[in-house]
């Protein structure tokens, strides 16, 4: 697992260290670098494979801009990103810039290869959305899920041709059931077939309508969906990150729903950093275990993007979602 992250020079952020637990949640105003620090890490990662095309990068959740942009726009002493990360005792180190003369970005690299392969390579920043998740697309660019949430249910049919992949199948399944009106889904079986649907009940809708398909699904299936695909699935990345986790779900189902993801995260291997602006989601997180953190993200008074993780406290009686609402942990705007 990853146990700390080192970015110098990127975007907003000058000198950043982030302590990673198994399940991180990134808080923060509006413009603080949240974004930039998921960024980061997409870019620091592709380092790694000398993967700094435009087209990967943008493929990997990164902001395409000019090169000049991606370093930070601060004045340090250096032109040179730098990117440090530690899996254990094992630690990569990257150091990049960009060469006008020859028109690409260049590394300086010191990499355990076996390292990084498992946990790199793959390695993506996720925002889904729901025009992406409603549909059947087959040219997708990255298997087995798109970033938006491209290839799900081509996906979802796929794991339905083996016995593994039915019981992954089977694993979401039950796991919907957050969902209170939710009642089956069925999968096509024919592997030849160029049927997309996903059939779904609701229990409260008469037995003559027995099944709707995805394109009459509200948007909280979808997306609810393509997280317990990406968390239980043994092909997705072992290492990902969910930009904004709280689109189209509801304030008390966010809770719930990170309760889910944060159990699913440590039966299934995986390392997962949230974003989010909604409190609700906080509330889903157990601070007192150490693998499931919080870090409030920043600007300080040169603008640089920082961070402070917030530790449990067993005497606090409020709720995670009203000490930040109330202005107790930052992470709000100051300005109005």
């Amino acid at each position: 697992m990853v146990t700390k992250i080192n970015i110098k020079n990127f975007k907003s952020i000058v000198d950043l260290e982030l302590p990673l637990g198994r399940f991180n949640v990134l808080i923060g105003a509006n413009g603080c670098g949240k974004t930039n620090i998921l960024e980061a890490i997409s870019f620091g990662t592709a380092s790694i494979w000398d993967k700094l095309e435009n087209e990967f990068l943008g493929l990997r959740g990164i902001r395409i801009t000019e090169p000049k942009f991606m370093k930070s726009g601060f004045d340090t002493s250096s032109n040179k990103i730098e990117f440090d990360i530690y899996i254990g005792n094992h630690e990569h180190n990257s150091i990049i810039w960009y060469q006008e003369e020859k028109k690409r970005w260049m590394v300086e690299r010191s990499v355990s290869f076996a390292l990084a392969n498992h946990y790199f390579n793959v390695f993506l920043s996720y925002c889904p959305e729901e025009s992406s998740l409603r549909t059947f697309r087959e040219d997708i660019q990255i298997l087995p899920l798109g970033r938006k949430g491209e290839g799900l249910f081509r996906y979802l049919k796929e794991l339905g041709q083996t016995k593994k992949g039915i019981q992954i199948l089977q694993e979401i399944k039950e796991n919907l059931s957050l969902l209170d009106w939710y009642d089956d889904m069925k999968i096509p079986e024919n592997s030849f077939s160029n049927d997309s649907t996903v059939l779904i009940r609701d229990r409260y809708l008469s037995e003559t309508l027995q099944y709707f398909d995805q394109r009459s699904a509200n948007e909280g299936f979808l997306y609810l969906l393509f997280y317990l695909t990406l968390f239980i699935s043994d092909e997705t990345p072992d290492f990902f990150a969910i930009d904004n986790i709280e689109s189209a779900f509801n304030p008390k189902m966010c809770t719930e729903v990170i309760r889910t993801l944060t159990a699913l995260s440590r039966k299934h291997g995986k390392q997962v950093i949230v974003t989010t602006h909604n409190p609700a989601v906080l509330d889903g997180l157990n601070i007192a275990e150490d693998d499931e953190r919080l870090f409030v993200v920043r600007r300080n008074i040169d603008g640089h993007t920082k961070l402070n993780r917030i530790g449990h406290k067993a005497d606090r009686s409020m709720k995670l979602s009203e000490i930040w609402l109330n202005g107790f942990i930052g992470g709000l705007p100051d300005n109005f």
